[in-house]
């Protein structure tokens, strides 16, 4: 689940609508009124999939192994560390990693530099 369609086409099979276990500690649910769907994790909303096909993610101060991975499982991103620093990989190119940072469809990134 990957897109904010996968993501809703779950959540609305589900018993009443609203939130759906993923993993250990993880959900999703509706947020923003029903305009975008949250992977959480541990409370921090770590995917957040917009309706514009944009998606954001936020580590929430945990850069653990297991929040990299829900937001390579629950992103269309690859996040990793590489020498105690998050980075992010998008459409073929890789970023410093920040929380809030958004990713577009179109390949644009917010909040974000490029590794130079």
């Amino acid at each position: 689940m990957k897109t904010f369609a996968e993501c809703k086409a779950v959540l609305d099979r589900t018993r009443y609508g609203k939130r759906k276990a993923l993993a250990v500690k993880t959900y999703m649910a509706y947020v923003d009124g029903g305009n975008a769907i949250a992977i959480v994790y541990h409370k921090t909303a770590v995917v957040v999939h917009h309706r514009d096909g944009s998606f954001t993610l936020d580590m929430g101060g945990w850069p653990s192994p297991t929040t990299r991975k829900r937001m390579c499982q629950y992103s269309g991103a690859r996040v990793s560390q590489r020498k105690y620093e998050q980075l992010v990989e998008y459409k073929g190119k890789t970023y410093h990693y920040q929380d809030g940072m958004t990713c577009y469809p179109n390949a644009e990134v917010t909040l974000a530099q490029e590794v130079a």
